[in-house]
């Protein structure tokens, strides 16, 4: 699902415009052109943006969740979540970037050809390792405290703040859902960033590029979203749902 998205996101040409252009026809072609495992093109570089990025967004958020509910004793209102949610994406952000344009880069097609993963993650930090990076927070920080302030305020009216496993994964499948929808056109906006080449003359800055998908191809800002939304929906339900039943098994534990 995340090759298919930046597959629908990338700019088009005259060569895979028709090839890219709806979901069916991009994993119809994927599939003839690379065989059924095509479809995992690119699973090296995805794991190596998620892992770190989910590792200090979940680790930032049980430290602020936690010490917030020591000195008050109480949940946190929208607004707090809204907050803590954004600045602890922010931060995750920063750190995951090179790795969203290797990934971005890898999972592309006719732009950028790297022999392995490692490669495109080297030619990233040697020559790209900001690009997109404002974008990139502005996207994460608008999805996450969407999605975290959902999350968080749905779940305040059952029991302790614990819904069983069912519940947590649908609260949390709706709070992607309506994450994504928020921030899809600056996904759509980071995946060209990502994609420009400098030495094509292609603009590589955020205004430049938004500039002039809204004057030469406006419908690309929400092309796709309906897939990206299911897409993220399942991501979050699943990150969602493993985090509050891993912090639970601890809390047994101890």
């Amino acid at each position: 699902m995340d090759l298919v998205k930046t597959r629908l996101q990338q700019r088009k040409s005259a060569e895979n415009d028709a090839k890219y252009n709806t979901i069916t026809s991009a994993i119809r072609n994927i599939i003839k052109d690379d065989g059924v495992l095509g479809l995992w093109h690119g699973s090296g570089s995805t794991a190596l943006r998620v892992i770190p990025g989910a590792g200090l967004y979940f680790m930032l958020l049980h430290g602020a969740t936690t010490q917030h509910m020591r000195r008050t004793g109480r949940a946190m209102t929208f607004t707090e979540s809204l907050f803590v949610g954004s600045a602890a994406r922010a931060m995750a952000a920063v750190v995951a970037n090179p790795f969203a344009v290797a990934k971005s880069r890898v999972e592309s097609v006719g732009v950028f050809s790297y022999d392995t993963t490692a490669d495109a993650v080297k030619d990233v930090f040697r020559n790209a390792y900001t690009r997109g990076l404002t974008t990139q927070i502005l996207s994460d920080v608008i999805y996450s405290g969407v999605s975290f302030s959902i999350v968080n305020q749905a779940t305040r009216p059952f029991s302790s703040g614990k819904p069983s496993m069912p519940a947590q994964f649908a609260i949390s499948a709706g709070a992607g859902l309506i994450g994504t929808m928020v921030a899809y056109p600056l996904d759509v906006l980071k995946t060209r960033l990502a994609l420009a080449r400098k030495e094509a003359g292609e603009h590589v800055a955020m205004w430049p590029v938004a500039r002039e998908m809204m004057r030469e191809e406006p419908a690309a800002f929400v092309k796709g979203m309906p897939f990206v939304m299911a897409r993220r929906g399942v991501t979050t339900a699943v990150t969602w749902s493993m985090y509050r039943y891993i912090v639970a098994l601890a809390g047994k534990g101890k």
